[in-house]
């Protein structure tokens, strides 16, 4: 964010602050830009993130990975970084929907820039920043990453994020209470898990050594909870939780599957012991696996 009504950024670069500077070349694509009474914004995402120092790769905390927006033309302002790995438990996220918007006002001010859709367990992210010093109200829903302000520059910004358990919208709003004419701008944009795993046919009591039947189906699912008849790759079922009651159950069947329309069925498989609170695991390369809900075997 920076004072100035157009965009000189030339690129977005990285490095290791190691000794001489390392650089890295992660890519920061330009996602949106806003202006409105001559502050501006602007988002830059890099996603699947290379050389991202962490308590394995740099265990002393020696050095960091550093970001520079570099412009064609000197600007005052300042940058917020924020990095996000384990969302829905995929390191790899995928851009998904993201909007901009600005407005002006003299008194209480509702800053919207719209709702996006997003996936379950995806990250939603929003800024907004205004060139009016007072502070603007968290959105419901929202939790506060960061706050910034610098009166000497005349730019106060706060940025939240939420991580909705099921697929659907946010729409981040903040009230700026102003008391003279000012400009606000907001941004949000969502991170969403890449191709996942789901159950749509569960597996069912079944006696020892019996097919499960009905068979067991698993899904392709994008992130937004819709089906993925492109998907065609192997996925493989295994036991997850093994409640055999004597000695551990054995999963026997066709345990690797090819998908068709997205969809792998497992139309043979059967458990040789008896026991409770069975599950199953399914997972594939390149998609986020499954645990199936849990079923008896023997127990009708």
């Amino acid at each position: 964010s920076w004072l100035g009504s157009t965009t000189t950024i030339d690129s977005v670069t990285d490095v290791l602050t190691t000794t001489p500077f390392t650089p890295v070349g992660n890519k920061y694509t330009l996602v949106d830009y806003v202006t409105a009474g001559g502050i501006s914004m602007a988002t830059y995402v890099a996603t699947n993130v290379q050389n991202f120092p962490d308590a394995y790769s740099d265990p002393t905390g020696t050095y960091n990975l550093a970001v520079r927006a570099n412009f064609s033309a000197p600007v005052r302002g300042g940058i917020l970084i924020s990095a996000w790995t384990g969302v829905n438990a995929v390191a790899a996220l995928a851009l998904g929907a993201h909007r901009s918007a600005s407005g002006f006002g003299s008194a209480p001010t509702l800053a919207d820039p719209g709702p996006v859709a997003v996936g379950a367990g995806a990250l939603a992210y929003a800024m907004t920043l205004s060139n009016g010093m007072v502070d603007p109200t968290t959105p419901t829903g929202f939790t506060t990453l960061a706050y910034q302000s610098d009166t000497s520059q005349g730019l106060v910004g706060q940025a939240v994020y939420t991580v909705p358990a099921s697929a659907g919208s946010v729409e981040p709003q903040w009230t700026w209470s102003f008391t003279s004419p000012s400009a606000w701008l907001a941004t949000v944009l969502a991170l969403n898990p890449p191709l996942h795993l789901v159950f749509t046919v569960q597996p069912s009591t079944t006696l020892p050594g019996m097919s499960i039947k009905p068979a067991v189906q698993v899904t392709a699912l994008d992130a937004l909870g819709n089906p993925v008849p492109s998907f065609t790759g192997s996925v493989t079922i295994a036991l997850g939780h093994n409640g055999g009651m004597l000695m551990p159950g054995t999963l026997s069947g066709t345990k690797t599957v090819a998908a068709v329309n997205g969809v792998a069925t497992f139309s043979d498989l059967s458990i040789d012991q008896l026991g409770n609170g069975y599950t199953l695991l399914v997972t594939a390369s390149g998609l986020a696996g499954s645990e199936s809900a849990s079923f008896n075997i023997g127990v009708m």
